[in-house]
């Protein structure tokens, strides 16, 4: 019994380590929410449709494996069928030393559910080639 108390403790503790932000970390990407329209540019099935987008005024620190710049939105676009699916929530990661971004959706919608959002049609996501 004092063993798995002794073992629980110690999980505990270095759990608690993990929850802050290294202090050497970059500062996020200046051109966050330009890099974030290519990105949704290039994997929409169709980013002309993309309509109620909008953004988290600013990148935040998430961790998954290492720690990243996360960027979240939300938005309405055509699916395969041709139907709007509804006010969707997304989020993408930027690595900070690469610089290299993907979709981190699958890892963290919660973050993003009590986020303030900045409404982005006016800079739409089908930019020019």
């Amino acid at each position: 019994m004092r063993t798995s108390f002794a073992i629980g403790c110690a999980a505990l503790l270095a759990l608690a380590g993990c929850a802050s932000a290294p202090k050497q970390m970059p500062p996020p990407p200046a051109d966050a929410l330009d890099r974030l329209d290519l990105y949704l540019q290039q994997t929409l099935r169709d980013p002309s449709s993309a309509q109620q987008y909008s953004v988290a005024p600013e990148p935040f620190p998430c961790f998954y494996l290492r720690w990243d710049w996360c960027l979240c939105y939300r938005l309405n676009a055509k699916n395969g069928f041709g139907a709007y699916t509804g006010v969707k929530y997304g989020m993408v990661d930027f690595h900070p030393e690469t610089g290299e971004i993907s979709d981190a959706s699958a890892r963290g919608l919660r973050m993003c559910r009590g986020k303030d959002y900045v409404d982005r049609d006016a800079s739409p996501i089908h930019l020019p080639k």
